[in-house]
């Protein structure tokens, strides 16, 4: 239909536009499925930390290889002492 739309304008180039609806559609499938499998999948990962550290592991400390004893602010990153409640940054 969008096709048939645009088959007789008279703007040179005008017959791509319905293709810019495939991609947004095609990203939004992609987004979705992305999305699905990070919120169902062992290793999510989140901006914001909704769980304990005790509940659940960050996968980024194993990608960066840190220590367990070692702890980072998830918002400017630098290292903070484990017997901090909050970032003193």
């Amino acid at each position: 239909m969008t096709f048939s739309i645009t088959k007789d304008s008279p703007i040179p180039g005008s017959q791509i536009f319905p293709f810019f609806g495939f991609v947004i559609i095609g990203i939004g499938i992609f987004q979705a499925v992305y999305h699905y499998k990070n919120a169902t999948g062992k290793e999510r990962m989140s901006i914001v930390d909704i769980v304990d550290e005790n509940e659940e592991k960050d996968p980024l400390n194993a990608r960066l290889r840190r220590n367990e004893g070692e702890k980072f602010c998830p918002y400017c990153g630098t290292m903070v002492q484990t017997s901090f409640q909050f970032c003193p940054s």
